[in-house]
């Protein structure tokens, strides 16, 4: 079988450790955001608004697939650890 260069499992992880950072500041920015202030954009129209407000509204749902994407993010990566710790 041949070996995964150690560099390209130094990229993913990075990758992996960047999706992570991702999820965590989407959580954040989600739950840290002004409801009246995006309900107002949304009446004037903004479509950004309009799809925060949706996801606010199912909040138990947007939690849901943050967490378990972040979760599954953070598992890859330590299994991509674990791999580089060995072939070292």
């Amino acid at each position: 079988m041949d070996e995964i260069p150690i560099s390209a499992l130094l990229i993913t992880l990075i990758v992996l450790l960047a999706i992570s950072g991702f999820f965590s500041l989407s959580e954040t920015a989600m739950m840290a955001s002004n409801r009246f202030r995006l309900r107002h954009l949304a009446q004037s129209g903004h479509h950004g608004a309009q799809k925060a407000l949706a996801l606010l509204n199912s909040t138990d749902k947007m939690l849901g697939v943050i967490l378990l994407g972040n979760n599954l993010v953070n598992s890859a990566a330590a299994m991509l650890v674990s791999v580089i710790a060995i072939e070292l």
